[in-house]
């Protein structure tokens, strides 16, 4: 991987956050549930009072189709709903839904590597 490739990455992530404990819409159509996630989360993140215009290419499920994450327009954006997450469990529609910072490259990468020793 490329150096100019990883910073480019990192900047990316430092803008980006993770949301949890959001299912993925039971279809066979991979831009239908792709969709489907987008609205969720924007919904989630107009609810906490964010304004980013986000467009649908910076919500992205994970490789394990646990997490969605999404890349915001700036840092300022990401602190606040970072701040705000904890308005979360004052709606009981959302109690069980997380976000946190999406991790770097380098962060993922050791934790890859020490599951993989533990197996």
């Amino acid at each position: 991987m490329s150096v100019i490739y990883q910073n480019a990455e990192d900047e990316r992530r430092s803008r980006s956050v993770v949301f949890k404990n959001i299912r993925e819409l039971d279809s066979d159509d991979a831009e239908e549930r792709h969709l489907e996630d987008y609205t969720t989360v924007m919904d989630i993140i107009r609810w906490l009072g964010i304004t980013d215009d986000i467009d649908v290419s910076a919500v992205k499920r994970t490789p394990n189709r646990a997490y969605i994450m999404v890349t915001l327009l700036s840092l300022a954006s990401k602190d606040l709903l970072l701040d705000r997450k904890g308005w979360l469990r004052t709606e009981p529609r959302l109690q069980d839904v997380y976000i946190e910072q999406a991790r770097s490259l380098a962060v993922v990468e050791n934790l890859r590597r020490r599951n993989d020793r533990r197996r």
